[in-house]
Order: C-alpha cells, then sequence, then structure tokens
C-alpha cells in the first residue's frame, strides 16, 4: 500500500510540476492540413498592427437548430483563437438576443433583420426560431455590423432561408477580419471607373458597388478632356467600353499605366443588341474600340469572335405544352460558358464556378519582359464563331451545334499582366509635347511622357474578354444580383492588383469540413465516444 501511495504522489508531483511549466510555456497544436484551428498568418499580423483593442460582439448564440452549433462553434474557436494570438487585442462576447428584446429592434433600425428557420422536433411538429447570425465590431468610436452568412444563404422550396453551414464556416474568417482591417486602416483606397464611352459605372454594377464601398472610395474618372488620370487612382476599371477612343484617351490611358497606374479592362468585340423578352433573333456586330493596337503592344490579343462552350449555362424559354400551355424549359445556351475549373491562383482560389456571357477569345503575344497569368480559360470542349453573328434563339436552343465540334478549347477568358510595359508611343514620340490632340483636348498633356512603366515586379492589367462580368443583367433582360462567384472573382481581382494582398490572403484560406463515415460509423459509436474520451 505505501508503495502505491507513493508512487501515487510522484505521478501527482509530475503532473503539478507540467501544470506549472505549462503556464510558462504555453503551446498549442492544430493537427489538420488546412490549419483550421489556428490564426493564419495575415490574421495574427492584421490584429498585431492594431493600434486599438478591438472588441467583437456576436449575437448568433442561444437556441438554434443543432445543424446550425457547427458554425457557432467555429465562430467561437475562431475568436478565442485571435484572442489568444493577439494577447488579448481582440475581444469578444456571445450575446443572446433572446435575453433583451431590444437587441432585434436595435438591429431593424439598421436595416439588419432576423432569419427565422425551423426544425423538425418530431414526425409531426415544426419548432421556429429567430436567429441573429450578424456581429459587430466594435473599434474606438466605430461600430460595424457584419452579416456572418453573407452569400451563404439560399431559399427552401417552401420559401424559408437556410444557411449553407459549410460555406459559412470558410468565410468566416474573411467576414470577421476585413471588418477589422478595414475600420482600423488609414487610408482607404480609390477606385477609378472610366466613363465617356459607354462603360458601365457603379450605377449599372450595383452589387459590385455595394461590396466596394466598404473597402475603397469611387471616383468617375473622364478622359475625353485630355486631362491626366490622377495617381490618387488606385485601381482604374474600364467596364463594357461602346465607343471608339481617340488617340488622345489612348495616350491618357497608356500614361497612367506608365506613372505605376492599374487598370482592369473588362470588355468584349461583339456587340449583343437583343432582349429574349422582345426579340428572338438578333445580328451581333463588331464594337471599334481603337484599343487593339495599345493592348497588343502589351501582350495580349482581344479577338472578333465568340467563345460556344458545351459547359454552359441554361436560359429559360417558352414552350407550349399540350396539356398545361406554355411553360418555361430550361435550355443550353452555349453562348454562357459557365467556367468551373480554375487555376491555382489567389484570385481565382475557392471558387465554385463562373459565368462568362457572349465572351471573346483572348490571344497571348510575345513581348520581352511581360509575364502573363491565366486566370479563366473556358472548357475543353469549346469552339469560337468568328465575325457578325445572326443568333436565332429558338433555333440555337433546340438545335445546338453537333457536339463533335466542340474540340478546340480551351479559350482563355483572363489574363493578368505584369512586367516591363513600353508605351504604346514610346516609338513615335519623344515628349510630351508632341502627343496626340483633338476637339476634346486642343492642348498638349502636361505631364511628363515616360517611355516605359514603373513598378515592373507587380501586377498592372487585368482583362476579361466579357463586358457585362461584373453587371447583373441575365440573359432575359433580368437585373438581379451578379450570377454565381462573378462577385468574389471582381473583389479578389481589385485586391490583387491594388496590392491589398491582406484581403485576397484572407479569402484564399482553405477549410475542410469533415464529416464522419455514417458506414464506418455503423455499429461503432459507443466505441468511437469512449476512445474520444
Amino acid at each position: 500500500m505505501r508503495y502505491i501511495a507513493l508512487q501515487t504522489l510522484m505521478v501527482a508531483g509530475v503532473l503539478l510540476v507540467l501544470n506549472l511549466i505549462s503556464f510558462n510555456w504555453f503551446r498549442r497544436f492544430d493537427l489538420t492540413a488546412e490549419g483550421r484551428f489556428s490564426v493564419s498568418a495575415i490574421s495574427r499580423a492584421v490584429c498585431d498592427s492594431l493600434p486599438a483593442p478591438v472588441t467583437v460582439n456576436v449575437y448568433f448564440s442561444g437556441e438554434m437548430p443543432a445543424r446550425y452549433r457547427p458554425f457557432q462553434e467555429a465562430i467561437e474557436t475562431y475568436l478565442i483563437e485571435l484572442n489568444i494570438a493577439t494577447d488579448g487585442k481582440v475581444e469578444y462576447d456571445f450575446i443572446n438576443p433572446s435575453d433583451d428584446p431590444e437587441i432585434r429592434l436595435e438591429f431593424q433600425k439598421s436595416g439588419v433583420y432576423p432569419f427565422q428557420v425551423s426544425e423538425w422536433i418530431s414526425p409531426t411538429e415544426q419548432k421556429d426560431f429567430l436567429l441573429l447570425p450578424y456581429a459587430k465590431v466594435n473599434y474606438r468610436s466605430e461600430q460595424s455590423i457584419v452579416n456572418l452568412v453573407k452569400g451563404c444563404v439560399y431559399s427552401l422550396p417552401g420559401g424559408k432561408p437556410e444557411i449553407d453551414v459549410e460555406k459559412a464556416i470558410a468565410n468566416l474568417e474573411y467576414s470577421l477580419l476585413t471588418r477589422i482591417y478595414n475600420l482600423s486602416r488609414e487610408k482607404s483606397k480609390v477606385i477609378g471607373f472610366l466613363s465617356g464611352n459607354g462603360e458601365y459605372g457603379p450605377a449599372q454594377l450595383l452589387d459590385l458597388a455595394g461590396s466596394l464601398q466598404q473597402y475603397y472610395s469611387f471616383v468617375d474618372v473622364q478622359v475625353k478632356d485630355g486631362m491626366a488620370i490622377s495617381p490618387s487612382v488606385d485601381v482604374l476599371i474600364i467596364a463594357g467600353p461602346d465607343g471608339t477612343f481617340t488617340e488622345r484617351e489612348v495616350y491618357e490611358l497608356d500614361q497612367y499605366l506608365m506613372r505605376g497606374g492599374k487598370i482592369i479592362f473588362l470588355m468584349d468585340q461583339q456587340r449583343i443588341n437583343f432582349d429574349i423578352g422582345e426579340m428572338a433573333s438578333t445580328l451581333t456586330s463588331t464594337r471599334a474600340l481603337n484599343l487593339d493596337y495599345m493592348l497588343m503592344k502589351w501582350g495580349v490579343k482581344l479577338n472578333y469572335d465568340i467563345v460556344q462552350d458545351a459547359y454552359s449555362d441554361f436560359i429559360e424559354l417558352s414552350a407550349e405544352n399540350p396539356s398545361f400551355g406554355a411553360r418555361m424549359q430550361p435550355k443550353l445556351w452555349v453562348f454562357h460558358p459557365r467556367i468551373e475549373r480554375f487555376p491555382d491562383h489567389p484570385i481565382t482560389k475557392n471558387l465554385d464556378r463562373i459565368s462568362i456571357r457572349f465572351g471573346s477569345s483572348l490571344d497571348t503575344v510575345l513581348v520581352d519582359g511581360i509575364q502573363k497569368e491565366i486566370i479563366l480559360q473556358s472548357s475543353n470542349h469549346a469552339r469560337t464563331v468568328q465575325g457578325n453573328q445572326f443568333i436565332d434563339v429558338a433555333k440555337y436552343a433546340s438545335e445546338p451545334p453537333p457536339k463533335n465540334l466542340f474540340n478546340k478549347g480551351p479559350f482563355n477568358f483572363g489574363l493578368v499582366l505584369r512586367g516591363k510595359f513600353q508605351s504604346t508611343f514610346s516609338t513615335r514620340l519623344k515628349s510630351e509635347t508632341e502627343a496626340p490632340v483633338d476637339v476634346f483636348a486642343p492642348k498638349s498633356p502636361s505631364a511628363k511622357f515616360l517611355p516605359s512603366n514603373v513598378d515592373t515586379d507587380v501586377p498592372k492589367i487585368a482583362i476579361i474578354s466579357d463586358g457585362e462580368f461584373a453587371t447583373g443583367q441575365l440573359f432575359r433582360g433580368k437585373i438581379e444580383g451578379l450570377p454565381y462567384d462573378n462577385r468574389p472573382f471582381m473583389l479578389n481581382l481589385i485586391d490583387y492588383l491594388s496590392g491589398d494582398n491582406v484581403l485576397s490572403q484572407i479569402r484564399s484560406k482553405e477549410v475542410v469540413i469533415r464529416t464522419l463515415d455514417k458506414e464506418r460509423m455503423s455499429g461503432q459509436a459507443t466505441f468511437i465516444r469512449v476512445v474520444n474520451m
């Protein structure tokens, strides 16, 4: 007995010493492959740089369906890890909205409403829950509401909302950390929208603009008057131009890039003038934008064609049914390629699918000093149709081209360019006094002419061969949100070009939800519980 007592004392003493050591040399281990339970390096860097503490109040708390518990636990795990990693600089609190009815009223005044969801508690009875899947980030005197399930909600057949828990968990770090980052950063970068040649601006890009305004300031940019584009514009977006650029306008775009600017081109060479609700056919026409030479000089050729892809979206067309009358039926529409495979790139990481509408193909041109990164491609089962096209909707939908014709892909839809760019005018001009002039800009530019660009090691240009890529205009003329993952793609692209890699690095973190194998669990549930205990 004395020997057993001595052994017990020795074990207790060892455990006591280990506990004392652990207080001074604390270490946590995350054995998941993607570091799911660890704070990423970018999260740590953002929070370590905070000049003042942050408090996060989470209202996704209280009684809720069991299927949402993993999301609540993921929120708590992330905030615990963030609190530990930052030595308490990020504090948090879970607040049950059921304890105080005024909380919901406070959210409603801000235009934020609870989610009503249901859960079966018996074979014949459902229970309703009112949830607030939101958090408030408090930094100094500022406060901001974060929708923790934004982009992760879909409608059930009955119309009730349902939360995609796996997607919400994957987006959690980005949702919270971007809000902390944007509340704390001193300078908001500026996004310019070019206008003057029929381009889409923030008013037409509502879905994208609504997301961008949380992180960036907007400014309208015109080059018709011959004024240089302000260096305060971090990224210039040229979305769907439809008119011809004068040589002076091309010069100002060229020199903006040479002085360190970044440009996103969303454009195609084909003009599609029909709405399915009004016309059943159309004759396309090619655009004369006067940008071909400039793009070729920079290493890319935008072709005068339309890509058709066997992997495409569906459109709904009216069809007569003898029993039920006219009904809307989905038909494969080869002019709307659906992209589901992406390169391993920060812009496309964690995206599910992208929609391209009447996109042209992009060819790369060998230019010394220019590097190209492919970010969007069609499938292998694609082809192009050249020049102006007569498109009969009913015929294409009922009699699509034979599958054996779709064997020419892949075709490029999106490229990012970096390197040492030569000015389009480098062989034509020696100084700014020789720059082109027109009736709108009769005077020579005041800014010094630069024959090549600065910042050669950063991405400078992105081009997507779809002028409506960032609009919510669908094929039947309805204005809705951006399809699929076009919006996060654009956010990633703007972050990438603006040099704000904080946001794109957060967004690209992978979270794998591992579920138990029900077949392997069969008959072993008790054993697994005992081993885990």
